[in-house]
């Protein structure tokens, strides 16, 4: 909604979902994003299905990241790929209330994070239900499949490794506040 330069009404958030959105966004957009098998018009009914490509998607992959769990998502692939913690090391580009750079390149405002009522009532509801159905599923299975990669790497080392790569990120933080320099300003110039 932010990027069309739209108010985050109830409203336009509907009809950004249902109608207005990207044009592969109704139903298993993940799926078919991350699918190596499928082009953009690929037909979920047709092909395999989705199930089929969720299990492809796991093999086509070596580690799929979850964003709510980035630090522990970027940190685990540290120790996959064996790189120090440094070079891992991030920090959040765009802001709740921020500019973007945008793939247009131009400064959008993107609107602080909220969820109305309606919007709360929508996402419960059978239609998002029905739409995000795949993409929750495919969700669920790489969370596992993260928490099966720490498991395996050890929960005590991946914690260890965690605490320390938030330390560092804490301190890039204090260190950087002010100096960084982003494609947009606080102004959105």
């Amino acid at each position: 909604v932010s990027r069309r330069k739209t108010e985050p009404t109830d409203t336009n958030f509907f009809n950004y979902v249902k109608k207005s959105g990207p044009p592969n966004m109704i139903g298993s957009y993940y799926v078919k994003a991350l699918s190596l098998q499928v082009g953009p018009d690929f037909n979920m009914e047709k092909g395999g299905g989705p199930a089929e490509l969720i299990e492809q998607i796991l093999n086509e992959y070596s580690f799929i990241g979850v964003t709510e769990r980035m630090d522990e998502s970027v940190v685990v692939l540290s120790m996959l790929l064996g790189v120090p913690l440094g070079d891992i090391l991030y920090l959040t580009a765009k802001g709740k209330g921020g500019y973007d750079g945008g793939a247009e390149g131009k400064c959008t405002y993107i609107w602080p994070s909220f969820m109305t009522p309606g919007m709360e009532e929508f996402l419960d509801g059978a239609v998002w239900k029905h739409i995000s159905y795949w993409d929750e599923l495919l969700y669920e299975v790489v969370n596992r499949s993260l928490d099966l990669t720490i498991d395996r790497l050890g929960r005590d080392k991946v914690a260890a490794n965690l605490e320390t790569f938030l330390r560092a990120k804490d301190a890039a933080i204090e260190q950087c506040v002010g100096e960084h320099t982003f494609p947009c300003s606080t102004s959105g110039k």
